[in-house]
């Protein structure tokens, strides 16, 4: 297992806002990665109750997975209940993602907190990203740590 957390792989964070699968790749180990510049850096869900919206939509997401040669993709989960709970739409994209044949692992918001409390994550140091990509980095990051087996 310890081997397996040194390899170097392919990650896709992915945070969700409002209608959007937010992207970030991350190249490498923890230790030593590079941010991969993408185009585009997000992907819009406009209308979650059209079927043909939601078939383009995954389309686009798997062309773009396709395109970068995704190994596995991390999902900064939606809260379910609350204050700050996730819209329909933000499920949907998380299903969508899911059922893709990549590995996804959707990780709680609490799990990247408590995270970066024991661990430096470097995301202001990258200029390249915009600021609404900070969770989508964050989350691959925690991704670059290691591959959880089903």
């Amino acid at each position: 297992m310890e081997a397996q957390k040194n390899m170097n792989k392919r990650v896709c964070g992915i945070s969700i806002s409002g209608g959007s699968a937010i992207f970030v790749i991350l190249d490498g180990t923890r230790d030593e990665f590079k941010v991969v510049e993408t185009n585009p850096k997000k992907i819009e869900l406009d209308d979650d109750n059209s079927q043909d919206q939601i078939k383009s939509f995954y389309k686009a997401v798997e062309d773009f997975f396709k395109q970068y040669q995704i190994q596995a993709v991390y999902i900064k989960k939606s809260n379910t209940s609350g204050k700050f709970s996730a819209s329909s739409r933000a499920f949907k994209i998380e299903a969508l993602i899911q059922m893709m044949s990549y590995q996804v692992q959707l990780i709680a918001p609490q799990t990247i907190a408590a995270f970066g409390k024991k661990n430096r994550i470097p995301v202001n140091e990258y200029d390249e990203l915009f600021k609404y990509q900070n969770d989508a980095f964050k989350v691959g990051f925690y991704g670059l740590g290691g591959v959880k087996k089903r």
